[in-house]
Formats: C-alpha cells, sequence, structure tokens
C-alpha cells in the first residue's frame, strides 16, 4: 500500500487501517480466511463511491477524482523534517559518549 521508506504514506496506510478496525471490522466475526477480505473489498468500494469525505469537500473520493475544474484541498500539506534533526537525543548521546572516550584517551 505504501512505498518503500515514505513515512508520510505509511501514515495514511496506518490511518486507513485504522478506520477498518475502529468503524467496519472491530464487532464483526468471521468464519474464514476470506470473509474478512471480502468484507475489506465491500467497505473499501462503499467509501470510495458511496461515502462523503470532509477532505473532499464533501464528495466522495470517486465524485473528486472525476470532477473538472477547480478542486479546493482541505488537508494540510506535508511538512519537510529535517533527517539531521529527526534523533537529537540519540545523537547527543553518541556524541557525549565519543567525548568522554576521546577525553579519557588522552
Amino acid at each position: 500500500m505504501t512505498e518503500k521508506s515514505d513515512l508520510y504514506e505509511n501514515a495514511v496506510a496506518e490511518r486507513v487501517n485504522g478506520i477498518l478496525k475502529s468503524e467496519w471490522i472491530y464487532e464483526e466475526c468471521f468464519e474464514s480466511f476470506q470473509a474478512p477480505k471480502e468484507r475489506i473489498d465491500e467497505i473499501v468500494i462503499f467509501c470510495n463511491s458511496l461515502r462523503p469525505h470532509a477532505s473532499c469537500d464533501w464528495l466522495t473520493p470517486f465524485e473528486a477524482e472525476h470532477r473538472t475544474g477547480k478542486f479546493k484541498h482541505h488537508w494540510s500539506r506535508k511538512t519537510v523534517i529535517r533527517k539531521s534533526y529527526v534523533n537529537l537525543y540519540q545523537d547527543n548521546i553518541f556524541w557525549t559518549k565519543m567525548l568522554i572516550f576521546n577525553y579519557q584517551s588522552l
């Protein structure tokens, strides 16, 4: 469902999985392994063709995809994460250990 190494697409996939579980699948019982797969297919068709979404200006995703003219997006843009600042805590521990090691080596 997602491209390799794209944390934003992974977030979308996790959101979709959460919606499937909390709104649809959580209280259902299935008698075979094929039954949930078929149910998920039904849910996806419903959500894409019949259920309006706020982020699509209250259109279904199918209608929004096939709409002509300008379309106002109601979702936020991706923010850019600078990889040099992703894990400051771990980086600080690493450099602190390196400084201590180098000091002890003197």
